[in-house]
């Protein structure tokens, strides 16, 4: 099957839904505080992506329209990322016959069409979620993020969830990811790597009466920002942990794996208001992060949102880098499972992720290497 797209055609071209779904979205933006029709309209195509059989074509007339920049997002690879979605979806479980075309090939009526019928059945799929939610905001975000989008990302198209893994391995947005993980299970203790050096600057590190910080973000393009910023003192005390107001939409991929919605931020303070109290707890204070070059990217980038000077601790200890030489390249969670740290079950959360890194630097200071 031919494609013949390209991602400029499809950013100033105008995409719609039918008559009785632009009237649900209406409603479900409504229901979850959100600010845009782009955001519902995203989450619709998702829900509908997550169904493993073509969509039908609605019976009502087409609704208002909006350009392909907004719904796809205007960064590159968030874009490639849901046209690659829908594609293969359709590469999955449709035929050319279903959308019109007797020629085996997408242009870009053919894909305004796949936009047309994700859009209308995934909102009436959400829809229904929502009655299965009781129009429970908690039990619906919940149905959503768990459930159905592993089953998509797992099953369906075969790949792992791409923003989450990015995040908490450390890869750029330009390296692919391939979809194999090696459970703890069948990981030999034998085969870590032990070195004197990781433990010997984990416990310098604790040494210097560090605090640990994590942060949740809106995404993870250069224009993305802090939703949640935690601090964890060295004996455990939380210092700060606060939702923060971005200026940006928090993207749907970040909120399957944080939770964090615009619902949750919309009374929560800017970082322009926590900023103060940030640089009042870290006072130049060593400080240790899990992916320091993310985090700190995110605090730059907010900061730069609110026309702060830009300004970093000044000295920081990365804990992967840390358990990269102890015993390998690890999510955190996946770390703190082989090192037999309990994994909380609110994980993507930024007080959990800190208090974990907190164990997790702790262990590998207090390992016996000699042994």
């Amino acid at each position: 099957m031919l494609v013949d797209l390209s991602l400029t055609t499809i950013m100033t071209a105008n995409f719609s839904t039918s008559q009785e779904a632009d009237n649900l979205s209406q409603q479900m933006k409504s229901r979850l505080g959100l600010s845009t029709n782009y955001q519902i309209a995203r989450l619709a195509l998702g829900r509908s992506l997550s169904v493993k059989q073509f969509p039908d074509a609605p019976n009502s007339k087409s609704s208002k329209s909006i350009e392909g920049h907004l719904l796809f997002g205007k960064e590159e690879e968030l874009s490639l990322l849901w046209i690659g979605f829908i594609i293969t979806h359709f590469k999955c479980y449709g035929k050319p016959t279903q959308i019109d075309k007797a020629t085996h090939q997408i242009d870009l009526s053919a894909f305004q069409e796949l936009v047309h019928r994700h859009w209308h059945r995934g909102i009436k799929l959400l829809d229904d979620d929502w009655k299965e939610a009781k129009s429970d905001y908690e039990q619906f975000i919940q149905l959503l993020t768990t459930r159905r989008p592993k089953e998509y990302a797992q099953q369906s198209l075969g790949i792992n969830p791409v923003f989450d893994e990015r995040e908490t391995t450390g890869l750029s947005l330009e390296e692919p990811i391939e979809y194999v993980k090696t459970p703890y299970e069948s990981v030999n203790d034998d085969l870590f790597v032990k070195t004197a050096e990781s433990c010997h600057e984990s416990a310098v590190c604790l040494a210097k009466n560090p605090v640990f910080l994590d942060t949740e973000t809106t995404g993870f393009s250069k224009h993305d920002q802090i939703v949640e910023i935690a601090i964890i003192d060295h004996d455990g005390t939380v210092l700060m942990d606060t939702l923060i107001k971005p200026t940006v939409p928090i993207s749907y991929h970040a909120i399957q794996v944080h939770g964090i919605n615009e619902h949750k931020v919309k009374n929560a303070p800017s970082f322009a208001d926590i900023w103060p109290t940030l640089l009042e707890i870290l006072n130049n204070r060593p400080v240790v992060i899990y992916n320091q070059s993310f985090d700190l990217r995110m605090i730059r980038q907010s900061q730069q949102a609110h026309g702060i000077t830009a300004m970093e601790p000044p000295q920081v200890y990365c804990a992967m880098e840390m358990y990269t030489a102890f015993r390998g390249k690890a999510k955190l969670e996946v770390a703190a499972e082989q090192c037999g740290i309990p994994v909380p079950t609110n994980r993507h959360r930024a007080a959990a992720d800190a208090e974990l890194m907190r164990q997790l630097v702790r262990y590998m200071a207090n390992f016996n290497y000699k042994d």
